[in-house]
């Protein structure tokens, strides 16, 4: 019985994040590329601002780090950041981003069960995402439930073998140093698939219209 409910609970989260999740996403349509980029690029610098001269190690993951490796910039047609951290600085950057955010009339921070930070740009809701990454000595894996990573995502695997993670290579990102995962073409081909590296939306010039492939 215990599970049951407890399976039910997961399932409605998931179907509750997916509603809010595409509501989102159809505010930040009307926003123009050039703006959105504007706010991307400053909540890049806000969260990197505040975890300066600290030893907190931040990657970058999924849409971000796809941006990273096969454009070196940001996704045009993207709406959020993606980075992942471990357990331990989560909740050292927490505090360093609700100290820094608190008063804020841009930005809020939704905090996500511990598990998660969204840091959300309010007229636009153009965000950053933050995720708890767990591991054990041979596995890591990002702090959702594995039905959500697998069925919902579609990533190939819940657990993802330690070494595509860490150890963590530092590079530079829009002008400034940011970590990516050790095996990061593993993960993006777990991600998105082989053909990661090929577009899956045909732009225009400007970038102001996109349409995803069928």
């Amino acid at each position: 019985m215990y599970i049951l409910i407890l399976l039910i609970i997961i399932i409605f989260s998931i179907i509750l994040y997916s509603v809010n999740y595409n509501y989102n996403i159809k505010i930040r349509k009307n926003i123009n590329v050039k703006d959105r980029l504007i706010i991307l690029k400053d909540l890049y610098n806000i969260i990197l601002d505040s975890i300066k001269d600290t030893d907190i190690k931040l990657f970058l993951t999924y849409g971000t780090l796809l941006g990273k490796i096969r454009e070196n910039k940001i996704i045009c047609y993207d709406y959020d950041l993606d980075f992942g951290i471990n357990e331990k600085d989560f909740f050292k950057i927490k505090d360093l981003l609700l100290q820094k955010l608190n008063n804020s009339d841009k930005y809020k921070i939704n905090n996500k069960f511990n598990k998660s930070l969204e840091l959300i740009h309010k007229n636009t809701r153009i965000s950053a995402d933050i995720d708890i990454f767990l591991n054990n000595d041979n596995e890591c894996w990002r702090a959702v439930p594995c039905i959500y990573s697998k069925y919902f995502l579609k990533e190939c695997r819940c657990k993802l073998p330690l070494d595509w993670i860490y150890p963590l290579k530092k590079i530079s990102f829009l002008d400034r140093n940011i970590n990516i995962p050790n095996k990061y073409t593993n993960l993006l081909k777990c991600y998105y698939g082989k053909n990661y590296n090929i577009p899956d939306h045909i732009c225009s010039n400007n970038c102001s219209n996109c349409i995803k492939k069928q």
